[in-house]
């Protein structure tokens, strides 16, 4: 896990995500061809999350 926080902290991902730009965070972090795939299941799991927070 570490290693994913580490990727986001050195790509200045952080930013994307706070904006809600996950296409883009997407396509930083695995590349291009599924980043609305992978937008999509970040969406989704935040949408998750949120209420835990809360």
């Amino acid at each position: 896990m570490s290693g994913f926080f580490g990727f986001v902290a050195a790509n200045q991902l952080a930013a994307l995500a706070k904006k809600g730009d996950f296409v883009t965070f997407a396509r930083r972090y695995n590349g291009v061809g599924k980043e609305d795939l992978y937008a999509a299941k970040i969406r989704r799991y935040l949408s998750l999350a949120r209420p835990l927070a809360e």
